[in-house]
């Protein structure tokens, strides 16, 4: 019988692979962030599926907000 951590990592890795699905055709990581935001990753997470440094992450979210300050009707 699966335990309830057992279940969890079953989980996780089922979200990851849809997530990686969801951009791997997607070219720029400011627009893989933005994908992967609505799936309620972390920052490793998102890292893990785009193979990049957690702060390419933080700072692809940064460039969005900046953007968004900017140029609020872009939204």
């Amino acid at each position: 019988m699966n335990s309830p951590k057992d279940n969890k990592i079953e989980r996780d890795r089922k979200v990851l692979m849809l997530a990686y699905l969801c951009v791997r055709d997607i070219a720029g990581l400011n627009e893989r962030v933005s994908i992967l935001d609505r799936f309620d990753l972390s920052d490793s997470e998102i890292a893990s599926v785009c193979g990049v440094a957690q702060q390419s992450v933080r700072n692809a979210r940064q460039r969005k907000k900046n953007d968004i300050k900017k140029n609020p009707q872009k939204l």
